[in-house]
């Protein structure tokens, strides 16, 4: 039997393999900068656009997408340097 249905096995296999997740080294490249901004007093954690949760450091830093930058920015988030002086 198992003769019988090692072909079907076998596209079932390479039907798999094509549709896997890329690692992460893959797609290490396209990562873009992550943005590093000090939330309001009071908040602990935050939503971004792109529906990740971020959770806010005791500094009140917390690092999120670009993608989600611009939401958090308008809504009174301030964007941080290297140093931690606010831009």
């Amino acid at each position: 039997m198992l003769k019988e249905s090692a072909a079907i096995i076998e596209f079932y296999r390479r039907e798999a393999e094509e549709r896997q997740e890329p690692t992460a080294e893959a797609e290490a490249p396209a990562r873009a900068i992550a943005v590093a901004l000090r939330a309001p007093d009071g908040v602990s954690a935050v939503h971004g656009y792109s529906g990740a949760l971020y959770m806010v450091g005791a500094d009140r830093v917390v690092v999120v997408k670009p993608e989600d930058s611009t939401a958090l920015i308008a809504h009174g988030y301030e964007r941080v340097t290297d140093e931690g002086a606010e831009n």
